[in-house]
């Protein structure tokens, strides 16, 4: 029987609320035999899943089966009080009757794909702090509608030094978006300074010949610059027996007569990343 105006007086005797269950059970039961989705809405968070209530009736959604997966279940508990009341879709895996049991599985959820918008600020929460800075999930920007979208923030990135050190996991931060590195990450921070450095741009001058602009000021030990696209980069060109195994001393002869301003042709060995980034060069011949 289901609840309409007409028959709202026989649900309300409290003798016919195991008839008003069992409709709402026949519901779930119909659906879970056409494989059809239902939406539900999250409760609360458990051990390994969450509490739920779809069609009526409390179910359980374990983190294994929602619509996006995490390395760790920690992930799942630093995000779990974003996802309270917002609502998903999902199939009905296992139900039983007495007592009443329904589980769910939510992986067929599909989300509406969404463009992230660079040099745009959205708003992430921290599901690890590590030395090196944070892994957050962008994802609560959008409610969820869209899904997860996790990034790296490092801590050299970060303008105010407080900000790292306030921060707890769980908690929302607010991070400017730069674009992906050419592995399809989010690259995410406050300083451009550095985050152009996991650029694709600049990763992509790794393994190419430059020409390098040598810096020489009395008293001061040389510097280098690479020139792209308009801008100066940081770069090192380190004498050592790894780069020059044979020709160590020869080189070191040709860098003494370096001139300020002189353009040198370099091979981009790699970045070093660390606090401050910068080009590794060794030199080649013209």
């Amino acid at each position: 029987m289901a609840k309409t105006k007409e028959n709202i007086e026989y649900y309300l005797d409290p003798k016919n609320d195991k008839d008003y269950l069992q409709d709402l059970l026949l519901n779930i039961k119909e659906a879970q035999a056409a494989g059809k989705q239902l939406n539900f809405r999250i409760l609360k968070s458990k051990d390994k899943g969450f509490v739920v209530k779809i069609g009526g009736l409390f179910a359980y959604v374990s983190y294994y089966h929602m619509p996006w997966r995490y390395n760790t279940v920690d992930y799942w508990k630093a995000i779990s009080g974003s996802l309270v009341n917002k609502v998903f879709k999902a199939k009905v895996y296992r139900l039983q009757e007495d007592p009443i049991c329904i589980r769910l599985d939510a992986k067929s959820h599909k989300f509406k794909e969404i463009e992230l918008k660079e040099l745009n600020t959205y708003r992430g929460i921290i599901l690890s702090k590590k030395k090196s800075g944070f892994l957050v999930d962008m994802g609560s920007h959008f409610n969820w509608k869209h899904g997860s979208f996790l990034g790296h923030i490092h801590k050299a990135s970060l303008v105010e030094p407080a900000k790292y050190e306030h921060a707890r996991v769980g908690n929302a931060i607010e991070t400017t978006f730069w674009g992906y590195t050419k592995g399809g990450r989010l690259i995410l921070g406050d300083d451009r300074d550095h985050t152009q450095w996991l650029t694709p741009e600049l990763q992509n001058l790794v393994g190419t010949i430059q020409q390098v602009k040598v810096i020489k000021r009395a008293d001061a030990p040389l510097t280098y610059s690479v020139l792209n696209k308009g801008q100066n980069y940081k770069a090192h060109l380190p004498i050592t027996k790894l780069y020059y195994p044979n020709t160590k001393a020869s080189v070191k002869k040709t860098v003494a007569q370096f001139k300020d301003g002189q353009s040198i042709p370099c091979l981009v060995v790699k970045i070093q990343k660390r606090a401050k980034n910068y080009f590794v060069l060794k030199l080649v011949a013209d």
